[in-house]
């Protein structure tokens, strides 16, 4: 869910007035106001109530209520679940939890975005089949030939000598993610199948199971937040093996050479693309700011007219 909080007025510019005449200013212009927010409350029921993403995704921006009027700021909520392209929707899986706030004197608005978006974006990717990959290139091409494999596993050497080989990885589950105090947290299986190309022929030898924890720090790039994901830690076992034992504690080794150069940079090449934030069209985010409670976060920022 989204939370927008946009500043409407300075309780400063009425104190100028003082005594009377600023109680009949602020009185005048909180009548204007609510009149106001009636008929912008029709006009937005009216916008479209989905941003298209990408090709699987669109993010549901469906007003939840009407418009809340505070001392000097109006305050709107979204739905803010992505949504499947073919509009098959999710179910709300919102988590109550502290606040973050803006001090809405110093920024123009502030939107509270729930970890439930973050989690909703990664299972309608998941079931779109956008976590499955094939690999056959990396920045250690030598990684991906049996002969690397020598002492990981000598029985897949003595049986494929020299033979190139691929990864086939899938994420098991759609990767859980939690808003922590200063960062968001990740939590990714991975599934891993090792092939050997033998005589034009793809056989799989060796099965993998990988535990990832990572880390994302969020950024605004223009109106969308972005991001970049950080490998943590991980651990590999083993799930089976067509060409005997296979040492664990060298495959770890392999594995982290294979997540850092080609996983991790292939997410964040995705991840710093961003969705977009609920803004009206012309108006764009100057100098935010993002902040962290437990499973929000706020973003803070001023607003420039393009």
């Amino acid at each position: 869910m989204y939370r927008v909080i946009s500043l409407i007025l300075s309780s400063r510019m009425i104190d100028a007035f003082g005594g009377p005449i600023g109680s009949a200013v602020e009185q005048a212009i909180s009548k204007k106001i609510n009149e106001g927010i009636v008929k912008l409350d029709s006009r937005l029921q009216s916008l479209p109530n989905q941003i298209p993403v990408d090709h699987a995704a669109s993010l549901n921006i469906t007003f939840v209520g009407n418009p809340r009027l505070y001392n000097s700021s109006i305050e709107f909520v979204f739905n803010g679940l992505f949504t499947a392209v073919d509009n098959v929707s999710l179910q709300s899986y919102l988590h109550k939890g502290a606040q973050a706030s803006c001090n809405v004197q110093a920024r123009m608005t502030e939107i509270s975005l729930d970890e439930s978006v973050l989690n909703s974006a990664s299972l309608v990717h998941f079931n779109a089949g956008y976590m499955h990959w094939m690999v056959d290139k990396c920045s250690n091409q030598s990684l991906l030939n049996t002969a690397a494999w020598k002492y990981v596993s000598p029985e897949l050497y003595i049986q494929y000598p020299n033979d190139n080989m691929t990864l086939n990885i899938s994420i098991m589950s759609p990767p859980v993610m939690r808003i922590l105090e200063h960062a968001i947290d990740a939590t990714i299986y991975l599934d891993v199948t090792v092939n050997v190309l033998d005589a034009g022929e793809i056989i799989p030898v060796v099965g993998v199971l990988s535990i990832i924890n990572a880390s994302c720090s969020p950024q605004i790039v223009g109106n969308n937040l972005a991001g970049m994901l950080k490998l943590n830690n991980f651990n590999v076992s083993l799930k089976w093996s067509k060409v005997g034992d296979v040492h664990m504690h060298l495959v770890q080794s392999v594995a982290f050479t294979i997540l850092e150069t080609f996983f991790i940079p292939y997410i964040n090449l995705h991840l710093m693309k961003g969705f977009p934030l609920p803004l009206l069209h012309g108006v764009a985010l100057q100098n935010a700011e993002i902040h962290y409670a437990y499973s929000k976060i706020m973003i803070c920022s001023n607003l420039a007219i393009n």
